[in-house]
């Protein structure tokens, strides 16, 4: 039976050259550490929130689907922008996918809080500002 590993760090994208290095990285989990990560899915199952972050190493909060939106309304202003860049801008500082964050977008908009030119379907083909009611606020 091959034995259940854990890493503390992140090891999305390696070179081949680098794979070697991932023997430092991984360690075997013992049952204490499968213990505490059962009892956190157990917590986080019954969270009615959609989103989990990390609010201090080691601890996960339970956050509603807005939590990210001052962070995208923050990166528009009063001239329209390209979807693709209020979104990849704000990934730069937030760990979340483009796929939620556009939808984030779409959400805004429908709030009356940001404006749209162009379609919903595709990332590239829209473009988002602060709506003029909202600018006033």
């Amino acid at each position: 039976m091959k034995p259940i590993v854990n890493s503390n760090q992140s090891a999305r994208v390696l070179s081949p050259e680098n794979l070697a290095s991932l023997d430092s990285i991984f360690r075997i989990a013992t049952a204490e550490n499968i213990s505490h990560f059962i009892k956190i899915w157990e917590e986080i199952i019954l969270q009615p929130e959609l989103l989990r972050v990390m609010v201090a190493p080691g601890e996960i909060g339970h956050k509603g689907e807005s939590f990210f939106d001052n962070i995208l309304i923050s990166l528009c202003g009063p001239d329209f922008k390209e979807a693709a860049w209020v979104v990849g801008s704000s990934m730069a500082n937030i760990n979340m996918n483009d796929r939620f964050l556009f939808w984030r977008l779409k959400e805004l908009t429908g709030q009356k809080k940001l404006e749209a030119k162009g379609t919903f379907q595709n990332i590239r083909t829209c473009e988002v500002r602060l709506s003029a009611t909202y600018q006033s606020a």
